[in-house]
């Protein structure tokens, strides 16, 4: 139940995809990187020009000042202009000053060599000085500093969103990789390792459940989940009193970066039945593992979230009877306890495996995930398929 929707981000075939991580991952965290260096260098900077020039504003003395040289200094693609002007002036206690001083455009051209301009200083730091008819504040570099680190934040932020429709490709298919899997680990939980969750929740729907004849079985952690995907998920296991109903209910919170890109808390609970037939039919709340084709031998209907046991049960009855009415001689399979609840799911995931395998996403998936999305459907679904095809070429 909880394979279905899973994102995975970890690489299994580096030298395969190497060129999209060039083009794509590396080239952001340059760019990352650059914007931090760069923010915290204009911020310490700005910082100090401002400090300087509102000491010089509050404290300043004024003097006149003998125009040594002048400097129109262009840098840049956009041929940004940044003057300066050489100046000599007499502090009125202390030596002669020489700076070279930035000035702005309006006293740079008004400016000759060898002619007077007004110079303000600090009395006990005349280095700390300003060339012009009044003091600027000067908070420039401050926001350039603030604009950098925003940048790089919001590139921070939206890492995890694809550079391009070859890089969504290999995401996709990577996520792909992990409902392909045949079979997964799971591992006994305490639910004291969980205290980020509503673990209210879990107690709140045991309780429910048991007063309708269902009784605990285990809490256990996807391990493998856990080991490719970073997500972890406390599932809490029952069984209803005839053995034949399974019952998992589990909180999943996304990371911040999808909770950035829109993916919210969620709780599920869901009922399952398997046949002697070999089919299962699941209920449950998961409303976007919906957005996936089930596999025939799985029929499963997923309900909005937020839909509680109250309606769920009853569904997941009427269904169960639906495909008993239908199947004559198809009788529930009696789960013997953990082992027989860990066995089921064993084989509903690798009848999910061979299905993924088999038919990997189809088009009319991937636009249920893109509803409402500016997403190119049709070229990323070819590029989702090329990619498949190529790496199963090269297996």
């Amino acid at each position: 139940m909880t394979g279905e929707g899973i994102k995975c981000a970890r690489p299994e075939q580096p030298g395969l995809k190497l060129n999209l991580i060039m083009t794509g991952k590396i080239k952001k965290i340059l760019a990352i990187t650059v914007g931090l260096i760069a923010g915290l260098l204009f911020l310490v900077h700005g910082y100090k020009e401002l400090s300087h020039s509102q000491q010089l504003k509050a404290r300043g003395q004024v003097t006149t000042g003998e125009v040594l040289d002048a400097e129109d200094h262009v840098s840049g693609r956009l041929h940004w202009h940044a003057y300066y002007l050489e100046v000599r002036f007499q502090p009125n206690h202390g030596e002669t000053c020489q700076p070279r001083v930035k000035v702005s455009d309006e006293v740079y051209e008004t400016a000759t060599i060898g002619g007077s301009v007004p110079v303000h200083y600090l009395p006990e730091d005349p280095a700390n000085c300003q060339v012009g008819p009044a003091v600027e504040l000067r908070y420039g570099n401050l926001l350039w500093g603030i604009g950098c680190l925003l940048g790089a934040g919001y590139l921070l932020v939206f890492f995890a969103q694809p550079a391009d429709e070859k890089e969504a490709a290999e995401r996709i298919n990577e996520s792909f990789k992990t409902l392909e899997l045949s079979q997964y680990e799971y591992a006994s939980a305490n639910a004291k390792n969980f205290t980020h969750l509503d673990l209210a929740y879990y107690d709140r729907t045991q309780h429910q459940l048991e007063a309708l004849g269902y009784r605990f079985l285990a809490d256990e952690e996807n391990v493998t989940l856990r080991q490719r995907t970073g997500v972890r998920v406390f599932n809490r296991l029952l069984l209803s009193s005839d053995q034949t109903t399974m019952t998992e209910l589990y909180h999943f919170i996304p990371k911040f970066t999808l909770r950035m890109l829109g993916a919210k808390p969620v709780k599920v609970l869901g009922f399952e039945t398997w046949f002697s037939d070999g089919c299962f039919v699941v209920t449950n709340n998961a409303e976007l593992s919906g957005k996936l084709d089930s596999p025939p031998a799985i029929d499963a209907l997923r309900l909005p979230a937020g839909t509680g046991c109250d309606l769920l049960l009853p569904a997941h009855q009427r269904r169960v009877a639906r495909h008993l009415a239908g199947h004559p001689g198809v009788t529930p399979v009696k789960i013997a306890g953990l082992a027989g609840y860990r066995k089921a799911q064993d084989e509903q995931q690798r009848i999910k495996s061979e299905f993924r395998k088999r038919v990997g996403l189809t088009k009319a998936e991937l636009e249920r995930f893109a509803e409402g999305k500016d997403v190119a459907v049709d070229r990323l679904h070819d590029a989702i398929t090329e990619q498949r095809q190529r790496e199963g070429n090269s297996r």
